[in-house]
């Protein structure tokens, strides 16, 4: 019997209720979530399911997953993480310039601002727990990387939202290249997992949600 399977009831309970966040920072954003672009008519509750259960088969496979990845980070890997903790745009740059294409920055932060307060109504209606916070309750101490940017709940992951986002308006452009930026959209969220800080189901969910408001975001900037 697998050691998931002989955790006792108390412990169950436990992983059960591990959330983000219990304190007063849930409540806050209860009575007051973010607010959308006027006019933007998003059923923004209802545009992701649910993140995986604490105590699923896929949480714990995920867990696992980051446990190793974060344990066995390369100086490479560990770059991409940095790197793309400041700014997820960044992967994207050496490539435009190679082909001497300009990187639309104005443009990104206009689209961003509209997607971005949905991705953090979404974060806090959620509040999962980050991989480091459920992990022991596993055995799996995650070998994180601290920084400023995973202050706040997992689902959906930030930082690919925005790689996504990138990767959508960069391919409209060039749609020539638009292989090259989903592989560098792939690259942020997989620096969030090497840094032990999201679950890879948390950037599917950045990409289903991108995907699905692209064109709502674009007519609205």
């Amino acid at each position: 019997m697998s050691k998931f399977l002989e955790l006792d009831n108390s412990i169950v309970e436990s992983i059960d209720n591990i959330k983000f966040s219990t304190g007063k920072d849930v409540e806050y954003w209860k009575k007051n979530p973010y607010e959308l672009p006027e006019g933007l008519d998003i059923d923004w509750k209802n545009i992701l399911p649910d993140p995986p259960p604490n105590r699923s088969e896929q949480t714990k496979s995920e867990l696992q997953y980051i446990h190793l990845a974060s344990k066995t980070r390369t100086k490479v890997e560990t770059k991409l993480v940095y790197d793309v903790d400041k700014d997820p745009g960044l992967v994207f740059v050496p490539f435009l310039q190679e082909k001497d294409l300009p990187y639309p920055k104005e443009e990104i932060e206009a689209y961003w601002s509209v997607v971005y307060p949905i991705v953090m109504n979404l974060k806090w209606l959620h509040n999962r727990p980050r991989p480091y916070q459920l992990g022991p309750k596993y055995g799996m101490e995650i070998q994180y990387i601290k920084t400023e940017t995973h202050d706040t709940p997992a689902y959906p992951s930030g930082h690919n939202a925005y790689g996504n986002l990138v990767s959508l308006i960069l391919s409209e452009k060039y749609p020539e290249y638009a292989k090259n930026f989903q592989v560098f959209s792939d690259q942020t969220g997989q620096a969030r997992v090497l840094q032990g800080v999201h679950y890879p189901s948390d950037n599917d969910a950045a990409i289903k949600l991108t995907n699905n408001i692209w064109r709502d975001v674009k007519y609205e900037t």
